[in-house]
């Protein structure tokens, strides 16, 4: 029988780019205290979707311990320029998703991008170079495993 529960994993932030101190991420239950990260970090340094994580509960909450296997998945983020035509976002996920990757959109203009493992990185971070060389937006690795 299949398990899906699933569960809001608290992650405490490092980086201060941002204003968040925590970032919650959904978590996927293997056994008691053991889950699958179910979906795309949008703050969460070093952590990728698929990535096995311990928590720790506390009154009720559930807590980030520590990373036990990596998925091969990276992670990286984007900025859209405010100035930016929708035309070119459009073709921007277009094209993530002819490399085979997953995204998520946040707020601010921001997208969380899932690289799968059969990814080719290197065609990924062109594309992403280019567009941050054009001025289109500004991008970042927040975490990768390739």
């Amino acid at each position: 029988m299949k398990n899906d529960k699933l569960i809001k994993i608290i992650f405490y932030l490092k980086d201060n780019w941002h204003e968040y101190l925590t970032e919650s991420l959904w978590g996927k239950l293997l056994s008691e205290d053991t889950y699958t990260i179910d979906n795309i970090p949008f703050f969460t340094l070093d952590v990728s979707c698929g990535d096995v994580v311990k928590i720790i509960t506390k009154d009720n909450q559930h807590f980030f311990h520590s990373l036990l296997k990596r998925s091969e998945h990276s992670t990286y983020r984007i900025v859209i320029k405010n100035n930016i035509s929708d035309n070119i976002v459009s073709d921007l996920l277009n094209n993530l998703k002819l490399l085979g990757c997953d995204y998520e959109k946040g707020v601010n203009n921001m997208y969380a991008i899932d690289v799968g493992k059969n990814v080719e990185v290197k065609k990924l971070y062109s594309l992403l170079e280019d567009g941050e060389k054009k001025d289109y937006w500004d991008f970042e690795e927040g975490c990768f495993q390739h």
